[in-house]
């Protein structure tokens, strides 16, 4: 259930824009001592062979946590891409925001390639606009 409400939220970030802007575009995910996705993702970022992809609007970096429990390892996830405008909901800051059993932290930026910040697991996140 935890995955499912993550994927949600996920989607609804990742939608829908028009070209204006570039912003780093990868994931990383960690469970436990398995890393699956681009290396450079994680914090912190190393923009060594990290794609990017044209955006209309503000840069976001996700970064997700989840505890260990009797089912799953502990799972770290930062994503790096455009913030997708769903329904006119726009892109907002969230700092270790806690819901079933993960903590979920959302930075969003403006400029070309400004979603280079830490952010997440005690992270200071850098350019911040919403």
């Amino acid at each position: 259930m935890k995955n499912f409400v993550f994927n949600v939220i996920v989607l609804s970030v990742l939608f829908t824009y028009g070209v204006d802007g570039q912003c780093y575009d990868c994931v990383l995910t960690s469970f436990g001592d398995v890393k699956i996705g681009e290396e450079g993702c994680g914090n912190p970022f190393d923009s060594s062979g990290i794609q990017t992809t044209p955006c209309g609007g503000p840069c976001v970096t996700i970064y997700s946590e989840t505890e260990e429990d009797e089912d799953m390892p502990a799972t770290t996830t930062v994503m790096r891409s455009c913030h997708r405008d769903v329904e006119g909901v726009p892109c907002i800051d969230l700092t270790d925001f806690e819901f079933s059993g993960m903590t979920l932290s959302q930075t969003c930026c403006s400029g070309a390639l400004c979603n280079d910040n830490e952010v997440g697991g005690g992270a200071s996140a850098n350019n911040v606009a919403v």
